[in-house]
């Protein structure tokens, strides 16, 4: 039986990150990654990677670290994704984290995801199927979240958990999508060939 992957934890990526002066945070580095690995054929490690690190000094002492940690990352997510068991996971800070910091979080991740979805406009000549386009919706709705409008903490709390699972299961559910699209341009790309 083959041992999970699992990824790294938010606070570490956070810590990473924060030591080499980012401008983009843990959950965006992973919605970006994901994104990318969900819309791409041939994910390009080396791009996510510039983007994540764009406006780090080369000579930061931390950038080499904070470098292996996200390379882990990676391969921990392509492996979730790819894993039949559905394992995958949202990296969002943990239930300990205030839910304030929590759904901020959500909303980094849904756009950093939508950001890696949008580096492959314009590859796709199969249009997605309507649901996955109210997911992508959705994910720009989630954004905006704001807990605050509730006062009602149970409820709050709830309905997180409630988005946290719907995103999981919504990357899994883009990313068929995507790779049927994938499959179709191919199988479109070869009967050209063949005409």
């Amino acid at each position: 039986m083959q041992q999970k992957i699992e990824l790294p934890s938010f606070e570490a990526l956070h810590e990473a990150l924060s030591r080499t002066a980012t401008a983009i945070g843990a959950a965006e580095s992973h919605g970006l990654l994901c994104g990318m690995l969900c819309t791409h054929g041939h994910f390009d490690e080396e791009e996510w990677l510039a983007r994540v690190l764009d406006d780090v000094d080369a000579q930061d002492p931390f950038a080499a670290a904070c470098r292996v940690l996200l390379k882990r990352l990676a391969v921990a997510t392509t492996y979730q994704l790819a894993s039949s068991d559905c394992c995958f996971q949202v990296l969002v800070p943990p239930d300990s984290e205030a839910l304030v910091l929590r759904s901020e979080s959500l909303g980094q991740w849904c756009a950093g995801f939508l950001a890696g979805v949008g580096l492959a406009a314009g590859i796709y000549s199969q249009p997605l199927p309507q649901d996955s386009w109210e997911i992508l919706r959705d994910m720009s709705e989630m954004t905006r979240i704001d807990v605050a409008s509730c006062a009602d903490a149970d409820a709050n709390e709830a309905a997180y958990a409630e988005l946290v699972e719907y995103l999981r299961v919504a990357t899994l559910i883009l990313r068929e999508e995507f790779q049927a699209c994938d499959r179709m341009q191919t199988t479109e790309h070869g009967e050209i060939l063949k005409s």
